[in-house]
């Protein structure tokens, strides 16, 4: 269990332990950059002009695993930062910089005493224990599920975010080093996987890359689990289908196939005719409408005759408008203004729209979905960050 004790540091101890490297003030669980959080200037000023106050402005927790480990910021990095800026002359005080103040001000600043609680793990503390306990202090910030998928893959080792990850960013954040996605050629898989994936739905744009890899991973999820409610966005849902999934070979290659004849059936279809099907979304990915009609069928299992139904019927959408219009109505009478599938039952009878004598009913049954929460943000999979 995690042991926690309570202290002050004055602001100039904290500040040379940052510029020392004693104190990580951006490990790869947090948001932002070490230059950069996602506070702006003017909410930077505004927590300078309290600090200097001496207004409450609350703790500034770190994390290690032992005394000799590296310290990390685990809350409050964005408040670390604004004290370093400050010091560098980045921001202002009244309207002055650091080097502005009087020496009695400098004085002030550089001796407060701020509120630190240090946690320490203990050995038998299970992997995935920090970013558990960033995600918990997060709650009453509104982080977006990417964010908190983001950081709850740091040293957890959880390959379908590591995997998701890879998906959207490519080599760039995401190593595939865990022992299965590097197994017996599963690397060179997945890479096909996602150049094919490309080719049909386009690049992710650098600003959607924590929306898609919420998206991603309800993907990957789906395929793991055997059940489309994963595409709802929510973390909470991302979260508890992660909880003890069993990752095991055949466990890839059932994502993989999966994977693949999703893409088969895309790949009937001209780049051009995607764009259209996917309702105008060349990000990356399909929208949150078009992609289950796809994807439940293909993870329960399509006879032959089903899947040349789906590709035939998709052929003709993508090269008529009058086609794509009416399917487009015909979906929209079925879930309303709804950006997604609240309930199976309205999935099913989408789906029937191209395979009448679908049933949703099996082992695999979707597990009913929640109407989105008004503190959950948009659960549009093409909307912007």
């Amino acid at each position: 269990m995690p042991f926690t004790e309570s202290r002050t540091l004055s602001t100039k101890t904290l500040l040379y332990r940052i510029a020392e490297g004693e104190l990580n003030i951006c490990p790869p669980f947090q948001r932002g950059t070490t230059e950069s959080g996602v506070w702006g200037k003017r909410r930077c000023n505004a927590f300078i002009q309290s600090f200097m106050r001496g207004y409450p402005y609350g703790n500034i927790t770190t994390v290690t695993r032992d005394r000799n480990d590296e310290v990390y910021i685990l809350d409050g990095a964005h408040r670390a930062r604004c004290l370093r800026d400050f010091f560098a002359g980045d921001l202002r005080y009244d309207g002055k910089a650091y080097t502005e103040l009087t020496s009695d001000e400098q004085a002030q600043f550089k001796a407060t005493q701020i509120p630190i609680v240090e946690v320490r793990l203990d050995r038998d503390d299970p992997g995935g224990t920090v970013t558990r306990m960033y995600v918990a202090l997060q709650q009453g910030i509104s982080l977006s599920t990417g964010e908190l998928l983001h950081a709850r893959a740091w040293q957890g080792a959880v390959p379908i975010i590591d995997l998701a990850r890879f998906m959207v960013n490519g080599t760039r954040e995401a190593a595939l080093d865990t022992a299965l996605l590097n197994h017996d050629g599963n690397r060179e898989q997945f890479e096909e996987i996602r150049r094919r994936w490309l080719e049909a739905f386009g690049e992710v744009r650098p600003g959607t890359r924590h929306k898609r890899l919420a998206f991603f991973t309800g993907v990957l999820l789906s395929i793991a689990r055997g059940s489309c409610s994963f595409l709802t966005m929510k973390y909470r849902h991302l979260d508890a289908g992660l909880d003890n999934l069993v990752w095991t070979q055949a466990a890839i290659e059932g994502v993989l196939t999966t994977l693949g004849a999703l893409l088969d059936m895309v790949a009937t279809m001209g780049t051009q005719d995607v764009s259209r099907v996917a309702l105008g979304a060349r990000v990356g990915c399909p929208s949150s409408l078009l992609l289950p009609i796809i994807l439940e069928p293909t993870v329960r299992g399509m006879t032959s005759t089903q899947w040349k139904r789906m590709r035939d019927h998709f052929r003709q959408i993508g090269s008529s408008n009058n086609a794509m219009h009416s399917f487009r109505n015909d979906i929209e009478e079925i879930v309303g203004r709804a950006s997604h599938y609240t309930t199976p039952d309205k999935l099913a009878e989408t789906i029937r729209l191209i395979l009448p004598n679908y049933s949703s009913t099996g082992e695999n049954l979707l597990v009913p979905l929640e109407a989105p929460s008004s503190d959950s943000g948009s659960d549009d999979i093409n909307a912007e960050d």
